[in-house]
C-alpha cells in the first residue's frame, strides 16, 4: 500500500476571464488547471529560494571584500563571476 500524503483543499475566487486563460493553458499543454496553478506555485517558490541564495552570495561577498581589502578590479571579477553563476535567476527575476 502505498503512502500518501494528506491533500488539503484550497478554493479560490479569480476573475471569469483569467479562468478561462487558465482552462485554455491547460487544455493547450495537455494538464489539468490543478497541475498548471500547482507548476505555478512551485516555479514561484523556487524563484524565490534562487532570489535569497543569489542574495546570500552577494552579501558573502560583499563582506570577504571588504575584510580582505580586495581592489576595483578584483571585487569587479568577483562581481561577474556571481552573476555568470546566477545568469538565470537574473533572466527570472527581469521578467
Amino acid at each position: 500500500m502505498k503512502n500518501r500524503e494528506e491533500l488539503s483543499r484550497i478554493t479560490i475566487q479569480i476573475p471569469k476571464t483569467e479562468h478561462k486563460r487558465l482552462k485554455a493553458r491547460a487544455a493547450l499543454s495537455g494538464k489539468s488547471m490543478r497541475e498548471i496553478i500547482l507548476e505555478l506555485i512551485i516555479s514561484s517558490h523556487e524563484d524565490s529560494n534562487d532570489a535569497s541564495a543569489l542574495k546570500t552570495a552577494t552579501r558573502q561577498t560583499l563582506k570577504d571584500s571588504s575584510s580582505k581589502n580586495l581592489d576595483e578590479q578584483e571585487v569587479r571579477k568577483i562581481a561577474q563571476e556571481i552573476m555568470e553563476e546566477y545568469a538565470d535567476v537574473f533572466k527570472k527575476l527581469a521578467q
